[in-house]
């Protein structure tokens, strides 16, 4: 299992069992010490991108608002943590970004 792969699987079980109350902060908290640890080239960072904006497009309606294709109700919570997951990780890597670039 490369190191991207690892990063993705354990970013996936952290949606799964985080509740919604501290969702984003422990998404954050994970991500930065992959980022640190597993992830710390520009490359491999980038292939973490790509793969967290393709999932997000794949189940927004219209990419870029956010806001989710009808899916059945049991699926709701699934989606919408999902959803929560690719841009909070899309949010990391832009703030990532934009503390190197200044």
């Amino acid at each position: 299992m490369s190191n991207l792969e690892f990063c993705i699987q354990r970013l996936l079980e952290a949606a799964e069992l985080a509740t919604a109350g501290n969702f984003q902060d422990k998404v954050k908290q994970l991500l930065r010490q992959l980022l640190k640890t597993r992830l710390p080239e520009t490359k491999d960072r980038a292939a973490l991108r790509a793969w967290a904006a393709t999932e997000l497009r794949k189940l927004e309606v219209v990419p870029g608002r956010g806001t989710s294709k009808l899916v059945p109700t049991h699926r709701l919570g699934e989606v919408s943590r999902k959803m929560a997951l690719f841009q909070t990780v899309l949010d990391v890597l832009d703030g990532l970004e934009g503390t190197a670039a200044a």
